[in-house]
């Protein structure tokens, strides 16, 4: 995905740097509500996901990292589907 940034920004993740088709805008957010592309500085900030959902703990060490990969391949690499 060509990514040099992926860092915990408070309450959000940060991928930088991304250019982000209309489509795969569309998919950001309708998969990751609440997500804000930042096209001047070319990042993506992705609400950090917490654990047992609303009042949880935020994502942590591997599991924070597995969550940041279904990140990457939902959007800034969707894998394409045969015909």
């Amino acid at each position: 995905a060509k990514l040099t940034d992926v860092t915990v920004q408070g309450s959000y993740v940060r991928f930088g740097p991304v250019e982000l088709a209309e489509s795969a805008q569309l998919r950001l957010n309708r998969v990751y509500p609440k997500s804000i592309v930042k096209t001047g500085v070319r990042t993506m900030l992705v609400p950090r996901p917490k654990a047992g959902g609303v009042g949880g703990a935020p994502l942590r060490d591997e599991e924070l990292i597995t969550w940041c990969h279904q990140v990457i391949d939902t959007v800034l690499a969707p894998v394409a589907t045969p015909a």
